[in-house]
């Protein structure tokens, strides 16, 4: 079987990055429990999608969480990091996939039913890292992509 994989988009125009807050037990009973914020995208499911690549499986996520249409051209590979088994957690590859556009695109009103969207200057982003409300496996991807646009 093949290894898995999740993909995600870093995407940043006019002045600020796209985010989601990612909200978790949302199928049990109560509230969701608020979770952090991230890069929109997630796993891929091979069984809905047998033949998606990681590109295919970012564009996809994206649209679900942002309304936001991408294309594979405009997609430009940042970074694969490798993920080991752990806990519940199969081994798999994080996909970062990075978009910069110089006008906003309309976003959904409130994301998805699973999350809320959130546009987020770098310093705001900085903010949410020391808040610690930033996926901790996402800090160092989003900073390393921000850096180069906050040094222009």
């Amino acid at each position: 079987m093949a290894k898995t994989f999740a993909a995600f988009v870093l995407f940043f125009a006019a002045g600020k990055i796209v985010l989601v807050r990612e909200y978790k037990n949302y199928k049990k009973p109560g509230p969701p429990r608020v979770v952090w914020w991230k890069a929109p995208g997630g796993r891929h499911d091979p069984e809905r999608f047998p033949n998606e690549s990681p590109k295919q499986c970012a564009i996809r996520r994206f649209f679900g969480e942002t309304g936001i249409c991408l294309t594979e051209d405009e997609l430009e590979l940042h970074r694969v990091i490798p993920v080991a088994a752990h806990g519940d957690v199969k081994e798999h590859d994080k996909y970062f996939y990075s978009v910069r556009r110089d006008v906003f695109p309309e976003l959904l009103p409130y994301g998805d039913r699973y999350n809320e969207i959130g546009t987020h200057t770098p310093e705001a982003f900085l903010t949410l890292v020391e808040d610690e409300e930033a996926h901790p496996e996402h800090v160092e991807m989003i900073k390393e992509f921000l850096n180069p646009i906050v040094a222009k």
